[in-house]
């Protein structure tokens, strides 16, 4: 009995990552049915529906209004987050990135062209903090204004707030402690921009006090990006 709650146990997680696999690839509500096709799996629409419900009750998903199908919550993103780095994901696009740095080292001869070069990469507002340098550069930010632009009509104010952070960013970004790296904001958890519709990356550089960081938006990669801000933190 025990083994048997397991197994669906197992099924529920299984099914909750595909679910957020597939939200970030296409950014919208995923029904029953497309899941069972784009993953062949051997269980019906219907199996499918009933962990929907379940996962819906403990947190996890939730029903768009206009849509059949579910979007992951903020606790889904983290269990997501959480998974990635218990099987070391991070690790793996880490030497992916290393090896493309080092290729293009030369042309990033400056720390304004190493957090260009993670903007344009990672399509997100990017930033270095250097604290014994007083130094920050940043870069991306149209990137910011394109990762909201799905809100609602009614939440119009999050561009004003978006805009206001963005004014105290330098002063905010000197304050912000760093515990651990790398780390993951979600949503409103963000102690600088509290917008829902983004994330926020955080990383310590290995040879200097400061922070290398993204804010895109919320259905970002976040195995690859976070692969390549550690990349960035040991060579850099």
């Amino acid at each position: 009995m025990v083994v048997l709650k397991q197994e669906f146990q197992n099924r529920k997680k299984d099914i909750l990552e595909k679910v957020i696999n597939l939200y970030i690839e296409k950014g919208e509500p995923i029904a029953s049915e497309f899941l069972v096709i784009r993953y062949h799996l051997d269980l019906s629409p219907a199996t499918i529906r009933n962990e929907f419900e379940e996962l819906s009750k403990e947190g996890y998903l939730y029903k768009c209004h206009i849509s059949s199908g579910r979007l992951p919550t903020n606790k889904a993103l983290k269990f997501f987050i959480r998974n990635i780095f218990e099987r070391n994901e991070i690790d793996e696009w880490k030497r992916r990135w290393i090896k493309k740095i080092r290729e293009r080292l030369k042309m990033l001869k400056n720390l304004e062209k190493v957090v260009e070069f993670l903007s344009e990469e990672t399509k997100s507002f990017s930033f270095c903090y250097l604290e014994d340098e007083k130094a920050i550069f940043k870069k991306g930010l149209k990137y910011i204004f394109s990762s909201i632009e799905e809100i609602d009509e009614s939440e119009l104010n999050l561009l004003e707030k978006v805009a206001e952070s963005l004014e105290n960013f330098d002063n905010e970004i000197r304050k912000l402690e760093i515990k651990e790296s790398p780390l993951v904001y979600i949503g409103k958890e963000n102690p600088i921009i509290k917008v829902d519709n983004l994330s926020f990356l955080l990383s310590r550089p290995s040879l200097e006090r400061g922070v290398f960081g993204i804010l895109g938006r919320k259905r970002m990669p976040y195995q690859r990006n976070l692969g390549l801000l550690e990349a960035i933190r040991e060579i850099i």
